[in-house]
């Protein structure tokens, strides 16, 4: 599925570049789908009243059967990428690891992005969620 180069996120295209995003010399469309990683998954469901269902959900729902609720949220998380990232072309959440004596839980999330002459990079991210609910998110280059 061809999205065609240029196309910036909806963010991007609401406010222009989003805040300590890539300057728009030399900028890469994996550096904003990161950036709107972040956002979409440190954005708690219900808080964004014409989108319900953009975000993650309580954690608190999570924490009482942790960590068998890790494939729970394996799937909430590779629900919400497929519908609100559509750069990321072909989306997997894999879980890699979770905490032993506290909620912290880490997923990859990969899949590939189109580039400005549409050829297709294979990009992977890995991000981790603690028990505080927030997402940490690295870059493309910080997971090999």
């Amino acid at each position: 599925m061809s999205r065609g180069p240029g196309h910036d996120g909806f963010f991007e295209k609401l406010v222009g570049p989003l805040p300590h995003g890539p300057s728009e010399a030399g900028r890469w469309v994996g550096d904003a789908v990161r950036i709107h990683l972040v956002e979409l998954l440190n954005t708690r469901r219900g808080s964004v009243p014409h989108l319900p269902d953009f975000g993650v959900p309580d954690m608190s729902s999570f924490y009482s059967d942790y960590p068998a609720s890790t494939s729970e949220l394996r799937r909430v998380l590779q629900d919400l990428v497929e519908t609100y990232e559509p750069r990321l072309l072909e989306p997997q959440v894999q879980l890699l690891e979770t905490g032993k004596n506290e909620f912290r839980v880490s997923f990859l999330i990969t899949g590939e992005i189109e580039d400005a002459g549409g050829e297709t990079d294979f990009v992977k991210y890995r991000t981790t969620i603690s028990g505080s609910g927030q997402a940490d998110l690295g870059s493309a280059s910080d997971f090999d």
